[in-house]
């Protein structure tokens, strides 16, 4: 917490009416990290009741409290909808020799309702504080990296779209780029 403020406090120090800060963030919990597979269900309960444990823990307070700060600056905010998040890291499953791994199974994919529906109680979050607070919108990468269809898969064109369960790679960045700063320049009334 006080990593926090005294970023925010330096951030605010130094921001002129115009500015515009983006604020990615994680937001739900992960399916798996690099040395293990965290049980799905247990994941899956945690992102369902996000909304609720972050109005208890007061994070959705705090979260407005320094939009808020931003904001009275004259910044324009972004916050980063729920990204998706794999339940392999996919560096382990990249290549033909790595795939055996056991944190391979089941590959690289996810189902698009269902990760769908446990981020929507996050994303209802983002979105509500976006919506409840002029010069705050919502930047979501989702639609973009899990196009419509059943599932979501972690290779495009045979590029990883993630590093691991849920760190965009360089080639997903790239795909995102042009998304982002149009995303970017709208916010900012540029053109």
């Amino acid at each position: 917490m006080r990593n926090v403020e005294a970023v925010s406090g330096h951030l605010i120090e130094r921001l002129r009416p115009g500015d515009l800060v983006f604020l990615p963030s994680l937001r739900m919990p992960r399916f798996v990290d690099q040395w293990t597979r965290y049980d799905h269900d247990a994941i899956a309960a945690m992102a369902l009741r996000a909304r609720d444990d972050a109005e208890r823990d007061g994070a959705v307070g705090r979260a407005v409290a320094l939009v808020s700060r931003l904001t009275a600056q004259g910044a324009h905010v972004v916050l980063q909808a729920p990204n998706l998040l794999l339940r392999t890291p996919l560096y382990r499953c990249a290549d033909p020799w790595t795939r055996g791994h056991p944190l391979c199974a089941g590959g690289p994919g996810c189902d698009r309702l269902e990760f769908q529906r446990l981020r929507k109680p996050m994303l209802n979050t983002v979105q509500s504080v976006a919506a409840a607070m002029p010069g705050v919108s919502v930047f979501d990468p989702f639609p973009l990296l899990c196009p419509v269809g059943p599932s979501c898969d972690g290779f495009r064109d045979g590029r990883p779209l993630f590093f691991d369960g849920d760190h965009v790679s360089g080639y997903a960045n790239r795909l995102l780029a042009a998304p982002f700063r149009d995303a970017m320049l709208r916010v900012s009334g540029g053109s």
